[in-house]
């Protein structure tokens, strides 16, 4: 009777029979402190329920803390991390998830502002994700981002300084809308590291009916953002930004980022072709007996405008697994 039920989700099982996942726990200090101690299963088939303590969940079940207590976990880990007078009186440090908001209006859209996301982390594992800010109500910029442990409810905290935040993101793609302003809406911005570069990716909707019309994608360091039709799309122009060197990936490193592999070549030019792309000049080569092309930026150094097929050259590039054009450094 002393339990106190938190948010509950629905899950399959290993053989695929769907379940309510409901986690209980307690408070630590009056209502203030949620802990989770365990979960309940609730089977959509007959009704039937089971209580698992919290490690002994079943290992299908992923969500074993949930939403609404990693909010909670976030606000008091940025609020409360040097103390309640800090909090209250000098705020040293003091950092909260972001707010946004979106103009989008269609029923089934609405999301909190400052709810976490649910990402999947290199390994499979289930994790809540948020970003950080400082407590002023028009800031822009990230102080940091957590990843929750869906699971065990370990939380990492990744220092982010100086990039953009969630709602930085939105406002940048806002701004790339022009004259379509008025019919659509960025929504959920969703973090993600691209090629090395850690980046906002922002579905963009249909204000009246919530259609998806465009993909933005924003760069984290310097608002750069690029604006397409589909996902691909999109993906495939922030990589030629990254090339174009629009994008600046050697600073401000984090201790999650993961830098793209970066390979060294060498070989002769078969063929080589200069472009103009969006202002930029940029040559296409290949190398005798190799299948890959390879694009390189003018800015790269004059070496490349005086190379002609027949040359000898070594090429550092981003290996990137499926791409027949890959970009080089």
């Amino acid at each position: 009777p002393s339990a106190i039920l938190f948010q509950s989700n629905a899950e399959l099982d290993d053989n695929g029979n769907p379940y309510f996942v409901g986690s209980y726990g307690h408070y630590k200090y009056g209502r203030k402190g949620a802990v989770v101690d365990g979960v309940l299963l609730v089977s959509f088939k007959d009704g039937s329920v089971t209580d698992y303590p919290k490690d002994k969940a079943p290992d299908w079940v992923d969500e074993v803390y949930p939403s609404d207590v990693a909010d909670i976990y976030n606000t008091y880990f940025g609020t409360l991390g040097d103390g309640l007078l800090n909090k209250i009186f000098t705020k040293n440090g003091v950092h909260i998830p972001t707010k946004w908001s979106s103009e989008a209006d269609v029923k089934g859209l609405s999301t909190n502002s400052t709810e976490v996301s649910g990402v999947i982390d290199a390994d499979g594992r289930m994790k809540w994700f948020t970003d950080h800010t400082n407590v002023s109500d028009s800031s822009t910029t990230m102080t940091g981002y957590s990843l929750m442990d869906m699971r065990t409810g370990e939380m990492i905290y990744y220092k982010t300084p100086g990039y953009i935040n969630g709602k930085g993101a939105m406002n940048a793609v806002d701004k790339s809308l022009g004259a379509n302003k008025s019919n659509w809406a960025p929504v959920q911005p969703l973090f993600y590291n691209l090629f090395g570069s850690e980046a906002w990716v922002v579905p963009v909707v249909n204000k009246t009916d919530g259609a998806l019309v465009k993909v933005a994608i924003v760069a984290a360091q310097n608002s750069y953002v690029v604006l397409e039709d589909s996902k691909d799309a999109a993906i495939e122009s922030f990589k030629n930004a990254i090339a174009y060197g629009s994008i600046n990936n050697s600073t401000g490193k984090n201790a999650n980022s993961l830098k793209a592999d970066e390979k060294s070549i060498q070989g002769k030019v078969y063929r080589i072709n200069s472009v103009n792309e969006n202002g930029n000049t940029v040559f296409y080569l290949k190398l005798e007996g190799q299948d890959r092309i390879f694009m390189v930026n003018k800015t790269t150094g004059v070496d490349i405008v005086l190379t002609k097929e027949g040359d000898n050259v070594e090429i550092k590039y981003l290996d990137i697994q499926g791409n027949s054009i890959v970009s080089t450094t």
